[in-house]
């Protein structure tokens, strides 16, 4: 069941302060999609906590890991983490903000950095957004408003870079499932990830349309493992061809 969402702006000042009996510490949370936001709270003391959890189904709450914690541990949900999502940025060479894409799955950070412990919205389940300086307001299919520290950026190239990258695995995804003799559908929330599949700019030109372009980023993704599987070892390029031989040999009978 979802949690009810009052029409009022959560925001990290908000909600450490005026609206901090809405919160409650939660013990041995762990992520799955129904994460709409991770707020970071390391350098505060108002609470026991490094991270503001606002949840689809727990509400909001506080726990101890911080946001970069938590969101390295999405590889535990889903088996993939940042592994698609860094393949697909170095493909189309976005070297910053890298988001985690997964299917119809999106999480955003607001600011840039692999060290930090950014604030993270989740992209699917956003129903608008506008930039007011340097926050980011958004608004969201469940009702509520999150408002977050935005301060470096365009916010709406931003979120359309998350979507396009998010689009390439979609249709892979779905490309893959007609093979299977099956079809791709999102079981829930998509938020903006919807109407940018209609976005017919210039970027999005470029997403894979037929299976034949999505079997080509396959390769790419083998090549970009292979690459760091043997990265710093003597004879790099003779144990690749030597794994894509064996990995090509156990996809037969024979």
């Amino acid at each position: 069941m979802s949690y009810k969402f009052d029409d009022i702006v959560l925001s990290t000042n908000f909600l450490l302060n005026d609206g901090i009996n809405l919160m409650y510490k939660k013990e041995d949370f762990t992520v799955d999609n129904d994460i709409i936001a991770l707020i970071n709270i390391k350098d505060t003391n108002e609470v026991d906590g490094q991270t503001i959890v606002i949840h689809n189904e727990y509400g909001i709450f506080f726990v101890d890991k911080t946001t970069k914690q938590l969101m390295n541990e999405f590889h535990k949900y889903n088996r993939v983490g940042f592994l698609v999502s860094k393949f697909l940025a170095g493909f189309f060479h976005l070297k910053y903000n890298i988001p985690m894409v997964m299917g119809y799955s999106a999480y955003m950070p607001m600011i840039g950095g692999s060290r930090s412990c950014a604030d993270w919205i989740g992209v699917h389940w956003v129903k608008s957004c506008r930039q007011e300086d340097k926050v980011a307001i958004f608004k969201l299919e469940v009702g509520g408003v999150i408002s977050l520290a935005f301060p470096i950026g365009d916010l709406s190239d931003r979120v359309h870079n998350v979507c396009f990258l998010t689009e390439n695995h979609i249709v892979a995804l779905e490309e893959f499932s007609k093979l299977a003799n099956g079809r791709y559908v999102p079981s829930g929330h998509v938020g903006l990830l919807r109407p940018y599949r209609k976005c017919k700019c210039k970027v999005h030109g470029s997403v894979p349309s037929k299976w034949k372009d999505v079997n080509y980023k396959i390769d790419m993704l083998v090549q970009y493992l292979l690459d760091i599987i043997t990265h710093g070892e003597l004879g790099s390029e003779e144990s690749i061809t030597v794994f894509k031989q064996k990995i090509s040999r156990e996809k037969r009978l024979y």
